[in-house]
């Protein structure tokens, strides 16, 4: 290959990244996103789950082992159905941590180790 050729494709290669990442971030930022201050509950961390979810055991013992018994408030489906629909939940488990100060955070599906450490101080 000639010196012309390889600066062609590295040049190409260089474009092709740059497109590809302007897409993803596009991509990212058009999301919708859920106003955490908008849901109506106060500070504090929630799970929500439903009867027929395999994976909403493994993430209630994920927050009770990090937070303690009483460390968060089980919203479960079958029971409080029009919470779901309100806040747009479409899957369970969810976990939302609200802060004092009305931020916060979603976590669909089962949150990692390192994010319920974060929900300690809500």
């Amino acid at each position: 290959m000639s010196d012309q050729t390889v600066r062609l494709v590295v040049v190409g290669g260089a474009a092709l990244a740059v497109a590809v990442f302007a897409w993803a971030w596009n991509r990212a930022r058009s999301r919708p996103r859920r106003r955490i201050a908008s849901t109506g509950l106060g500070a504090g961390v929630y799970l929500f789950t439903s009867a027929g979810c395999d994976q909403c055991a493994r993430a209630r013992e994920l927050l009770t082992a990090s937070l303690g018994e009483g460390g968060f408030t089980e919203i479960p489906w079958e029971r409080q159905a029009d919470v779901f629909d309100r806040l747009g939940i479409k899957a369970a488990p969810s976990t939302l941590v609200v802060k004092g100060d009305g931020s916060g955070v979603w976590y669909a599906g089962v949150p990692r180790r390192h994010q319920v450490a974060k929900t300690r101080n809500p």
